[in-house]
């Protein structure tokens, strides 16, 4: 029984604090670059927010390659008329990711995923 209970507040510890379930990526400069020119030509989009953290974190995670993702503002106050792509696409959750497979996908996802559910 003590055994459980040890076993239990570990993985609470880990749960409560996230450690052991992050996913950390590898990828760096070229390596970048080239996934988010191969999401962008094969047609996967990013929906986002300026003042949504886990998008932030996303959009982070491509580091300077951010500029060759086809991104889209869901914010109408910080672009207008990209927010209308949100409302049209039916956006309900941010980051939300729309993948050439047809597939949507939301959460801050490892680039490493989103290159194998693209193929790139």
């Amino acid at each position: 029984m003590k055994k459980t209970a040890i076993i239990l507040a570990v993985i609470t510890t880990f749960i409560a604090t996230g450690c052991g379930f992050a996913v950390k990526d590898d990828y760096q400069g070229d390596d970048l670059e080239t996934i988010a020119k191969c999401l962008t030509e094969k047609g996967a989009i990013l929906y986002g927010a300026v003042w949504c953290p886990h998008c932030t974190d996303q959009k982070e995670s491509f580091g300077d390659a951010l500029k060759f993702i086809n991104y889209v503002e869901c914010d109408p106050n910080t672009n207008l008329e990209q927010s209308k792509i949100c409302l049209e696409k039916k956006i309900e959750a941010l980051p939300t990711w729309d993948l050439p497979s047809g597939e949507r996908i939301t959460g801050n996802r490892p680039v490493s995923e989103l290159a194998d559910l693209a193929g790139c």
